[in-house]
């Protein structure tokens, strides 16, 4: 077994523009750590299945790979360090659970917003002009809400698992894309004054057995549902020799409406549906329906040098125009994002089968009310690339 010279000692770092789009939602339906690292500057620069999600018609870069491994995590500095501080002089149970309430509740009573996210890709099958993926997510957010009468915190559980698959097509320099989504999403929101944090927090210090008498359905709300959407895209990519073009896709194409009512091929899940509502009436809960993802129409621009078969160093620069109706309401925060990519090839001289991906990000607000977000994806796969 050899390294391939393709990628022999190949690192790429990539500078992402600074006014970057950041939210509790991504661009994307899930956040993705080397979409970030580019500041979601995706739109002509989304290779593999990532262009399942940010633009179809990217589909036809695509070479032959198919993802064994793939699992990524995201979470904001000061939440990494709370979890290192955890970890010195805790030897007592009882003082390391008090020890974790009290550093959950000075998190969540925090200026600055929390979040973490862990991504699982559980199938990854891309080929030319063709891919198909499926995916599990899940997000946590927490902090203070803007513009509220008196200081209120809110806390967000999201869980997101679905497939997408799609197809490309491409008539001389002009390409356009198709995809399709299945999307399965629960959601748990509380929303407390400071007030009522304190109250509850000292009936749990004073009486554990208290915390199932509280009335959650004052404070939180629950939802459930699935969704079908699609995602169409269209590029233009006048020179052969390197990357170079410009793209548009209607993410969410018209919005994506949830319902509960699950299609046969996924009635296996009526049993998990039927708990979960049965769970949340148990603490006096009214499961909803998810809010409807909005369509977004994407514009963007990629000008580079490389990417043939013998580069080692390829270079960049993509821009986007996220969301050009404003139908999201995502409200841009700028940013810095740095990433790196260390990309190797398993195989003979001749054949390269086996592929690894390291990626990690650092998303570095402007704005100094903003955590700083740091991400690792790992990734292992089998790809067939022959050697000239």
């Amino acid at each position: 077994m050899s390294t391939s010279t393709y990628f022999l000692g190949g690192i790429i770092l990539l500078l992402a523009p600074l006014a970057s789009a950041r939210s509790q939602r991504s661009v994307g339906l899930i956040q993705d750590v080397d979409a970030m690292s580019r500041a979601e500057a995706m739109t002509m620069s989304a290779r593999g299945g990532s262009a399942l999600f940010y633009n179809p018609a990217c589909l036809i870069y695509n070479r032959f790979h198919f993802r064994l491994l793939g699992v990524e995590a995201i979470a904001d500095k000061r939440l990494l360090r709370s979890e290192e501080k955890s970890e010195i002089g805790q030897t007592n149970p009882q003082s390391t659970g008090d020890a974790d309430l009290k550093r959950a509740y000075d998190l969540l009573l925090s200026d600055q917003p929390l979040s973490a996210v862990v991504n699982a890709r559980l199938i990854d099958f891309v080929i030319p002009y063709v891919g198909v993926q499926s995916f599990a997510s899940t997000e946590v957010t927490a902090g203070p809400v803007p513009d509220a009468e008196q200081p209120t915190f809110q806390a967000d559980i999201t869980l997101r698992t679905g497939t997408i698959g799609g197809l490309a097509m491409r008539i001389g320099p002009l390409a356009i894309g198709y995809s399709k989504y299945f999307l399965i999403e629960s959601n748990l929101e509380e929303r407390l004054t400071t007030e009522q944090i304190e109250a509850y927090k000292t009936t749990i210090e004073n009486d554990p057995s208290a915390a199932e008498s509280i009335p959650y359905r004052d404070f939180t709300k629950a939802s459930f549902g699935n969704a079908d959407g699609h995602n169409i895209g269209l590029l233009y990519q006048p020179y052969t020799d390197n990357p170079s073009g410009f793209g548009i896709a209607v993410l969410n194409a018209g919005g994506s409406s949830f319902k509960r009512q699950l299609p046969k091929r996924y009635g296996q899940l009526k049993s998990s549906q039927q708990d979960l509502e049965r769970k949340a009436a148990e603490y006096g809960l009214e499961l909803e329906l998810p809010e409807k993802i909005p369509e977004q129409i994407n514009v963007g621009m990629l000008m580079g040098r490389g990417g043939g078969r013998n580069d080692i160093l390829t270079a960049n620069l993509a821009l986007d125009y996220a969301d050009a109706k404003g139908h999201s309401r995502r409200k841009a925060q700028p940013a810095l994002c740095l990433g790196i990519t260390v990309l190797g090839h398993a195989g003979t001289k001749y054949l390269s089968f086996l592929k690894f991906t390291l990626q990690a990000m650092v998303e570095k607000p402007l704005e100094p009310a903003q955590a700083e977000r740091n991400g690792l994806q790992m990734n292992m796969g089998l790809t067939f690339i022959y050697a000239k």
